[in-house]
């Protein structure tokens, strides 16, 4: 059963290490889009991200994590997975970012040398759009995207992994 707001903690591995931490406030049930680009419900910034790369579906009875398609994959733990619920014991990976569900009441998930980048952030809302039940359809031209999510949070991190 997920309890609302449903709490994520973003956190972002270099040099072996998670250093960046962000706590996202999901405040309603629905599907919170996961990708690179400022129209994501849950913006992850770094070129091995997708630009559409998963979705996050938030309902009361629990969580559920959706590839679309993604180039890198999307990993609960050590598996990549398609479509899989996630109960928050294993973290989510896309890239270089890990997603923590965090326990009612738990501080920010800080690692040792970590440092905390910003109180809560709440998102607006998940996505009114209707979600697909089959495999996602071929991605339109980013300028025939509609967005999935408005207010969107950015997690803006400099990873130094721009060419």
């Amino acid at each position: 059963m997920a309890k609302f707001p449903v709490q994520i903690d973003v956190c972002v591995r270099r040099n072996g290490r998670l250093q960046e931490v962000e706590r996202l406030s999901l405040p309603e049930p629905g599907y919170y889009s996961i990708g690179r680009t400022s129209e994501s419900g849950i913006q992850l910034d770094a070129d091995v991200v997708s630009r559409e790369h998963a979705f996050l579906v938030v309902q009361a009875t629990g969580l559920e994590v959706i590839d679309r398609a993604s180039t890198n994959g999307t990993f609960i733990g050590d598996a990549r997975i398609d479509r899989a619920p996630w109960d928050g014991t294993e973290p989510l990976r896309i890239g270089p970012f890990e997603l923590h569900l965090a326990r009612e009441g738990a501080p920010i998930a800080t690692p040792p040398g970590a440092q905390t980048a910003l109180p809560p952030a709440e998102l607006k809302g998940p996505s009114t759009q209707a979600f697909p039940t089959q495999a996602p359809a071929p991605r339109a031209p980013a300028a025939q995207t509609a967005p999935l999510h408005q207010g969107a949070i950015e997690v803006d991190l400099d990873l130094g992994l721009d060419a």
